[in-house]
């Protein structure tokens, strides 16, 4: 299995890249599989003064290991296993348009230009800087690996980690978090082609009660006096952190959704329902 994950990766290579052989970057590390042992017999020992980053003749890779199980991550895997890795290449490498009938990558896009083209299915990532050239690919667990996911914790989504917060802060009181809404409705002009998110987050502990009374003053607020519609903002609820706390996301309208990254399960049945 592992080997052919290897060249479906090589396979994607070949219809994205020019110039420099795109295959030699690939280290044949498999998240949720390669441990850090497996890691340091392929590559190396890391690098003494940025530990995790290790040196090949062709790229700089970085490397993320899981520390415990669940908790942070959201994998039932053991501690010092690859959660995902980054390939930087040293030489620059160019970029062709991909081609939508041999490959589903979903686009994204940052503020700083770099365009994201992932692929859930295979897991793998290629960023791309605008003037075409590659700036780093990064590996992460594959769709099917699924069944390695913690319960409590909401489905992984690489396409998510990509999208830039507007805003973050910590969910002191009513008339801050209102504040702090109304900061992002004021950059919010665009009704048609965006949508403003409100991902929330419970302190560890806190009862599970006040989800639905911050969901009850946010969308009253919004709705009843804002008049916003339900199509122009979208409160969720991600569950668990060290405190409570809020991420604001204007995101154009045909991307999907933020998925929340809860640090701990949630331990409430129907947790995410809203």
């Amino acid at each position: 299995m592992n080997s052919i994950k290897l060249v479906i990766s090589l396979f994607l290579f070949s219809l994205l890249c020019s110039g420099q052989t795109c295959e030699e970057l690939v280290t044949g590390l498999i998240p949720l599989k390669s441990t850090r042992g497996s890691v340091e017999r392929k590559l190396g020992k890391s690098d003494k003064i940025d530990p995790g980053v290790y040196h090949t003749k062709k790229a700089k890779v970085r490397v993320n290991y899981i520390k415990q199980k669940c908790i942070g991550n959201g994998w039932n895997v053991l501690p010092s296993t690859v959660l995902d890795y980054y390939v930087f290449p040293k030489n620059r490498v160019l970029i062709e348009e991909y081609r939508k009938d041999y490959i589903n990558l979903t686009k994204t896009v940052d503020d700083a230009f770099y365009s994201f083209y992932t692929d859930k299915i295979n897991g793998v990532q290629y960023v791309v800087a605008s003037d075409g050239s590659l700036a780093h690919i990064r590996y992460f667990p594959r769709l099917d690996d699924g069944k390695y996911r913690c319960d409590g914790y909401y489905e992984f989504d690489p396409v998510s980690e990509t999208y830039l917060r507007f805003d973050r802060f910590r969910l002191e009181t009513n008339p801050n978090t209102l504040a702090r809404i109304d900061s992002a409705l004021g950059s919010f002009a665009d009704y048609s082609n965006y949508v403003l998110y409100m991902v929330f987050y419970l302190r560890s502990g806190e009862d599970i009660s006040r989800k639905q009374e911050i969901l009850s003053t946010i969308e009253q607020y919004v709705y009843e006096e804002r008049n916003l519609k339900h199509s122009e903002f979208k409160a969720i609820f991600g569950g668990f952190r060290d405190d409570s706390e809020a991420e604001i996301f204007i995101l154009p309208r045909d991307y999907s959704k933020p998925v929340p990254n809860p640090k701990y399960a949630c331990p409430y049945p129907n947790c995410y329902s809203q």
